[in-house]
């Protein structure tokens, strides 16, 4: 136990002592009570309630009486026939929808992503960039959580052309990181690749223009939303061009790791007061098309395309980090075969 001096230092502790199973706070404010539900990545998160809840207490929402003392999963508490997870965490993460009752499935033959096209003028369409040198599970994960966790219309993969910071060694033609990508997502009703524009310049590109030209072709009406991982978020005013912009043109998902929190206390003070101001929930996405910061649990996958093209460089196999179809066309293609200097 410790006595710390505010929100944000106790959810740090939290985050790096806490066993991720329930956790509360007491208070009247409510602003900060939204916090707490929307950032303490725990399996049970409680306002002005005992934490005996989770101990063989019902929530009232159709459970059997025992709990699980694992991790909740995102996809809900054990024992839900539908999961109502967005009245346990304020609203924070969305079920599952091939949980859904067969019912609710059978009105539309097309499933739930049809639903969600059905409203297509309300469901956000997220953009999801980066080089993908090369495209692997880690990316695809992450996207297919954000589609589901926030209920997105589809999920648009953007490749960089030519990244900020490009890495010493040769990397693969363009082309081949693009084809890897449209490989990747062949199968994924709800992902699709964008235009060849930003693969084929030569300068460095910026999210902001990505962002415009899609605010072009959508309308200034429709949702939309840039995916960015937890990490990158407290460096975000050095690294992202005009990055105030970026919230009059969409939301901001953010990917956040199990066991990470991500708190304005680590951030530039004035992106730390951009973040209080326009923290949001998945269902304030379809309020109004821009200006929204989401946070979103993920599962954690240690995988990294740095690490694939040292396992090229090792000669070792990193089948079972990426798709089987990128692997061979990657293999088919000669690529990364002399990664670092080493022959494969």
């Amino acid at each position: 136990m410790r006595v710390v001096k505010d929100l944000d230092a106790a959810m740090n502790h939290i985050a790096k002592y806490g066993s991720q199973h329930t956790d509360a706070i007491v208070t009247e404010d409510e602003a900060r009570a939204k916090r707490f539900l929307r950032e303490v990545d725990s399996s049970s998160v409680l306002v002005n309630a005992s934490t005996r809840f989770a101990d063989g207490f019902e929530y009232g929402l159709g459970a059997e009486i025992g709990i699980s003392t694992d991790k909740l999963h995102a996809r809900g508490p054990v024992g839900l026939r539908r999961p109502h997870l967005a009245e346990v965490r304020g609203a924070r993460q969305r079920p599952d929808p091939h949980l859904r009752p067969p019912e609710e499935l059978s009105r539309s033959p097309q499933g739930p992503l049809a639903e969600r096209r059905r409203g297509r003028s309300l469901a956000p369409i997220g953009i999801m960039g980066g080089t993908f040198d090369p495209v692997h599970f880690g990316h695809l994960r992450l996207a297919q959580e954000a589609a589901e966790i926030l209920g997105l219309e589809r999920v648009r993969w953007v490749p960089a052309g030519r990244p900020l910071a490009p890495r010493a060694a040769a990397k693969p033609p363009r082309a081949h990181r693009l084809q890897m990508v449209r490989l990747a997502i062949a199968q994924e009703r709800a992902c699709s690749s964008s235009t060849t524009r930003e693969i084929r310049q030569t300068a460095p590109g910026y999210t902001v223009e990505t962002l415009e030209r899609l605010r072009r072709t959508l309308g200034p009406r429709a949702p939309a939303g840039a995916a960015a991982r937890h990490r990158r978020l407290p460096r975000a005013r050095r690294s992202w061009e005009r990055w105030r912009d970026l919230f009059e043109l969409a939301h901001v998902f953010v990917a956040q790791r199990p066991g990470h929190s991500l708190t304005p206390g680590g951030m530039p003070a004035a992106l730390a007061s951009e973040w209080r101001r326009r923290a949001g929930t998945p269902d304030a996405l379809r309020a109004r098309p821009a200006g929204s910061v989401v946070t979103y649990g993920t599962t954690a996958l240690d995988i990294s395309a740095s690490a694939i093209r040292a396992h090229f460089a090792q000669s070792r196999s990193p089948r079972y980090l990426l798709p089987s179809v990128v692997l061979d066309y990657i293999r088919g293609n000669g690529l990364y075969a002399k990664e670092n200097g080493a022959h494969r």
